[in-house]
């Protein structure tokens, strides 16, 4: 009987360091998951940026030219990378993202970075329209869904 409130602190002390040990790993592994989301989302809305200012760069050089041919180049690059960082934001994000991730990278790459070097180039109303009409929204809702999935306000 007297050992019964001698281990009863001890039992609750024990309790108390496992708890808290808990707890801080599980906070740990949120804070991760969500550097980490917060890095790749970033990183896929650089690249969306750079495809975007790449593409009106080639939008507005001659088809043939030797800087045609160069600006095509990194263009096809950058969206490559993107494509690898919207493989990577996918592996690590979460579902509410997917939808906006898939919708903004395809209309990236089949829309903005296959438009500026067709030829014949889209008149320039119809490359407004890609650009500000389609794939401004497209990134704003991506952006604006990034800020939701890591608590951002």
């Amino acid at each position: 009987m007297i050992l019964v409130p001698a281990v009863l602190p001890a039992v609750l002390a024990l309790l108390g360091v496992w708890l808290g040990s808990w707890l801080t790993r599980n906070n740990e592994a949120r804070n991760w998951r969500r550097d980490r989301c917060l890095e790749a989302y970033a990183d896929v809305l650089r690249v969306c940026d750079e495809i975007a200012n790449q593409a009106l760069v080639l939008y507005a050089t001659d088809n043939g030219t030797p800087e045609h041919h160069e600006r095509n180049s990194l263009l096809v690059n950058k969206t490559a990378e993107m494509y690898r960082l919207s493989d990577r934001a996918t592996l690590i994000g979460s579902e509410e993202i997917q939808e906006h991730l898939r919708e903004l990278c395809l209309y990236c790459g089949n829309k903005v970075a296959a438009g500026a070097p067709a030829d014949p180039k889209p008149s320039k109303d119809e490359w407004q329209r890609i650009r500000l009409d389609h794939f401004a929204p497209l990134f704003a809702a991506f952006l604006n869904q990034t800020r939701k999935d890591v608590r951002l306000s």
